[in-house]
């Protein structure tokens, strides 16, 4: 995706094994971007059948159809609110219950995840963070 190239053949292969589909039905999209794949092949139902029972398998079904679009704009109006200076500094996450009622507090900070994934919990970034712009900037 970084690189901007389409989809190779033996990425594509991966994916008609992974799906359980024949190969042939993946390679239309060679060439082609990511994105193009995920848009026609999973959300538009080109590769993931969409309307049977049981398939495709749990782990691959959506569970509200358009959570796309409701992350998108929960991002846009956070970008507007940012540009407005009417939130704070910081990175903060929105969560919604669609099964529950809503909360009156859907947005809150985010916090370290702790499985030291995070580059802000690599060792060498927070040395290199402090020595560049002092301790007293770095969160730990």
């Amino acid at each position: 995706m970084h690189t901007g190239q389409g989809l190779s053949r033996r990425l594509l292969e991966a994916v008609a094994a992974g799906l359980d589909r024949p190969v042939n039905d993946v390679l239309v999209c060679k060439g082609r971007r990511v994105r193009d794949l995920y848009v026609e092949g999973v959300c538009g139902g080109g590769l993931i059948s969409l309307g049977s029972t049981g398939s495709p398998r749990q782990e691959l079904h959506v569970p509200l159809a358009h959570q796309s679009a409701l992350a998108g704009v929960l991002l846009a109006a956070a970008l507007v609110r940012r540009s407005l200076s009417v939130d704070a500094e910081g990175t903060s996450i929105t969560r919604i219950d669609i099964l529950g009622a809503v909360s009156d507090h859907l947005t809150q900070p985010a916090l370290k995840a702790g499985n030291g994934f995070c580059i802000c919990e690599d060792s060498d970034y927070l040395t290199a963070y402090r020595a560049k712009y002092g301790a007293d900037r770095a969160r730990t």
